[in-house]
């Protein structure tokens, strides 16, 4: 698991106006954090609803039926397209990101050891749709259509596209290219059963659906060893909720953030990590994070406004300009920094130029060069008093990034019950999706749409500005 180093958010290190005094909170929250994980756990021993997926992997059918699957496949498909969107498929896409080889589908068929390309359609950008589609053979396609209930109109019309698309090129036997993840008693699971498509059942329970076969089918078939990947995740998971918060990291960590919030008024949330297989997952923590914490209303039906921004940034591209941002704006960001002990591989400057002003460089290596620019970012920091967290993995590999997102995903679970919210009901999402539902003339939205309508009227009625 990382390693977490939170002496710049001390207040002895960036003073009492931004920082913590970490003695005093850590000995004050540590009974509330102890009762917070003895709840979670308690929830995880009887699978509660919405907590299954902290039981993620230990139900071994599943995993051999995706192993299965994955080796019945192999070398039959050049490319996958996976069809869906939202913060769990954006999950796999973080995920397979960091842990495939850099440049993975610009590589040829052997390096990448017969196994396929992968590519993720989550926007309904009709350019961008077609174009793509012009460049991909569908025979050698393999399309996975991932969704909860359906309710989501752009998925679902992917999903329908890439339908047309296939029997119109394959005919009959496009069923062979297509392949459904969705939970248990939906449309789609309905759908997948009637047309004869290959169909993984997501238990309804989870919660977070990115610990189900929606992330185990994509890795299998690209060649991830999935056992090391929730073997990971299983680990982070119970040493977060076995171990007290002095000795925790994932609560250390969730701990900080909900107090710079809520005390010291650092509302955006800046994630700046120093690989670039690393550069997506910052993007997904954010969809967790704005998703599940931003409400306002608490569990006891308060009005208790809660959110946070978050800013997703990549290390050395971005430092120039966002450290510009975060040591001169305004002092309201907290600042994680993620960082990769091991690189599977390093390299040494020339020591070329030694006549000029850059020979200094010559013979240092580039992970000598990120851990300067990473210590140089953290002074500068700590000089405008600017609270900032670091986490150091070991290296990247499927287990320490298991560990890392399950890490992350229990540490938003912490936040919710600090706010006293429910991080899985989202009515501003189903609101979205009713007046996009209206608008398209689905059967029993006729109401939604009348009082979108007298809305709109209302708002054209106003009277134009003067010029």
């Amino acid at each position: 698991m990382y390693k977490l180093d939170y002496t710049n958010v001390r207040q002895e290190v960036i003073g009492a106006e931004h920082g913590i005094d970490l003695d005093f909170t850590f000995s004050n929250y540590s009974q509330k954090i102890t009762n917070i994980l003895q709840e979670i756990k308690t929830k995880q021993e009887s699978n509660y609803q919405n907590y299954g997926w902290l039981n993620f992997g230990k139900e071994k059918d599943i995993v051999k039926e995706v192993l299965d699957y994955a080796k019945m496949v192999k070398g039959k498909f050049e490319d996958i397209l996976v069809v869906g969107n939202g913060t769990t498929v954006f999950g796999v896409e973080s995920s397979l990101k960091a842990l495939l080889r850099p440049f993975w589908n610009q590589r040829c068929k052997d390096e990448r050891d017969d196994f396929p390309r992968i590519h993720f359609l989550k926007y309904i950008d009709p350019d961008t749709i077609n174009e793509f589609a012009r460049t991909k053979d569908m025979k050698k396609c393999l399309f996975i259509v991932t969704s909860k209930d359906c309710a989501n109109p752009s998925a679902m019309s992917l999903f329908m596209i890439a339908k047309r698309r296939l029997e119109y090129e394959i005919g009959e036997n496009y069923r062979m290219h297509m392949l459904v993840v969705t939970v248990q008693g939906s449309v789609l699971e309905q759908i997948a059963y009637q047309e004869g498509y290959k169909c993984f059942v997501v238990p309804e329970n989870l919660g977070f659906n990115f610990y189900s076969s929606v992330s185990l089918v994509p890795m299998a078939l690209c060649g991830i060893s999935i056992e090391e990947f929730i073997g990971g995740i299983q680990d982070a998971i119970k040493s977060t909720l076995n171990n007290r918060l002095i000795n925790n990291n994932t609560a250390q960590v969730a701990l900080l953030h909900h107090y710079l919030r809520t005390q010291r008024n650092k509302y955006i949330t800046v994630i700046i990590p120093y690989a670039e297989r690393l550069l997506l997952m910052p993007k997904w923590f954010s969809y967790l994070v704005e998703e599940t914490l931003s409400r306002d209303m608490s569990k006891d039906n308060e009005y208790a406004p809660h959110g946070q921004i978050c800013y997703n940034s990549q290390g050395s591209g971005d430092q120039r300009s966002l450290l510009q941002m975060m040591a001169e704006g305004p002092n309201d960001k907290q600042i994680t920094i993620i960082n990769v002990e091991r690189f599977n591989s390093d390299n040494a400057i020339p020591e070329y130029f030694k006549y000029t002003s850059i020979g200094y460089l010559g013979g240092k290596t580039l992970t000598e060069l990120t851990n300067a620019e990473i210590e140089a970012l953290k002074m500068t920091l700590i000089d405008k008093q600017r609270p900032n967290i670091t986490l150091t993995l070991p290296e990247i590999n499927p287990y320490e990034i298991g560990s890392l997102m399950a890490s992350m995903s229990l540490g938003v679970l912490i936040k919710s019950y600090l706010y006293n919210i429910d991080p899985f009901h989202m009515p501003q999402l189903e609101q979205m999706y009713d007046y996009i539902c209206a608008q398209l003339g689905r059967y029993g939205y006729e109401h939604t749409l009348e009082s979108m309508r007298a809305k709109q009227a209302m708002f054209t009625a106003l009277p134009a500005l003067l010029e």
